[in-house]
């Protein structure tokens, strides 16, 4: 998984009441071994982890090593719970959350690949996989139980039995239980990214790549995007933005003035990695603004929300159908939704392949120690799943 900086300000709860007595409770009486298993009770932004853990082969546990040469796991492991491991173990669980389902090696080599990308996967173009019935475009309308049901109806006619909704807290806090014995689930994981304004910030990493160089679009006439006419508004104000991204993070905004659209039509980018040289991207993320009043998009007033991400290979290629190093917009994801997905929640379906506990690497006192977590998702019945997006307030 690739370095990615989380918020700090959980870490008490980490170290503290329900966890803490939780993660004592595992220690074994002779203080030879420590493992942190999931407890009963668990911070609501893991909420989603709490329910892969129980589709493991293994527990979910923490241990320590020992140096180099020496077994992964030692049996004489007796130092105490500190807190700040505790904190670091959380980040990790944090991490393996997010990337167990949004995580894309073909944009970043070092994620997991995610539920979604896996998804998205078992279809032979994303035409088809966008047209399925695995896919519900809400079209900027709140998650509902009718639309609920109609997900649960497609696992239903692919042999299985939807148990649960999960998305951001959000989308799951509006909607009344279903009475059809589906569960609600919620997890900060699942929240797409806010809004972020063309301002000067720096790159979040001093080896993420350079921003993308703009290059000249050929704009086409097409009808099979889903935009129709007069979608943007009467002045059809809306602004594009790119960034590069690898291992280490985000560059900057590349905004995209050169942006191509006839009425009903995708909208053509066109761009490259940049020419500047610097630490090579592996992806794309495109941006695209709310329909504004605003003309001058470099002013800091317009928000500009992540509506898809693609690969250097994609835009080599053409993305969804557009010609070598061009992307088309065709509105398939709309800016400033949210997503969630009904499934039937077991191993038999979707799990978490764990090959070890998640250890700490032995080092001397004072030092940083290294967590790990060994593991990877697997998606068994991609057609057991359904995925809403698109999902407005």
């Amino acid at each position: 998984m690739s370095d990615v900086n989380f918020n700090k300000e959980y870490a008490g709860d980490f170290a503290s009441h329900e966890w803490r007595q939780g993660l004592k409770s595992a220690v074994q009486k002779d203080g030879s071994t420590i493992e942190i298993k999931s407890p009963e009770h668990c911070p609501e932004d893991v909420g989603l982890w709490k329910t892969i853990t129980q589709l493991t082969e293994r527990d979910v546990d923490f241990r320590g090593s020992c140096g180099e040469g020496e077994p992964p796991v030692p049996p004489n492991y007796n130092r105490g719970l500190e807190s700040n491991e505790l904190s670091k173990c959380l980040q990790v669980v944090r991490k393996a959350s997010y990337y167990f389902i949004k995580g894309d090696s073909n944009i970043v080599p070092e994620e997991w690949n995610g539920i979604y990308a896996q998804h998205a996967s078992a279809y032979p173009s994303l035409d088809i996989y966008m047209k399925s019935d695995v896919v519900i475009d809400l079209r900027g309308e709140a998650l509902t139980q009718e639309r609920i049901k109609e997900g649960a109806a497609v696992v239903r006619k692919y042999g299985g039995e939807a148990n649960c909704v999960w998305g951001s807290p959000t989308v799951m806090s509006s909607i009344a239980q279903p009475p059809f014995g589906v569960s609600l689930n919620s997890d900060e994981c699942l929240k797409k990214p806010g809004g972020k304004l063309l301002v000067p910030g720096g790159a979040i990493h001093n080896m993420a790549p350079n921003p993308p160089d703009e290059t000249e679009p050929s704009p086409i006439e097409d009808s099979s995007s889903k935009f129709v006419a007069n979608e943007w508004g009467a002045l059809e104000t809306v602004s594009y933005a790119v960034s590069a991204v690898n291992r280490y993070g985000e560059s900057e905004f590349t905004l995209l003035n050169k942006a191509k659209k006839l009425e009903g039509s995708p909208a053509v980018l066109a761009f490259t990695a940049s020419r500047r040289g610097g630490h090579s991207a592996t992806g794309f993320i495109i941006y695209r603004s709310m329909v504004t009043s605003g003309t001058n998009a470099t002013d800091g007033e317009v928000n500009f929300f992540p509506i898809f991400r693609i690969s250097v290979t994609e835009l080599a290629n053409g993305y969804d159908g557009a010609p070598p190093g061009q992307v088309y917009d065709r509105n398939r994801f709309l800016p400033n939704t949210e997503e969630a997905f009904i499934t039937e929640m077991k191993k038999e379906v979707l799990w978490f392949k764990q090959f070890a506990p998640i250890s700490k690497l032995n080092v001397e006192h004072g030092a940083l120690a290294p967590i790990f977590l060994l593991g990877t998702p697997v998606l068994h019945c991609p057609k057991k799943l359904v995925r809403f997006i698109n999902i407005g307030a």
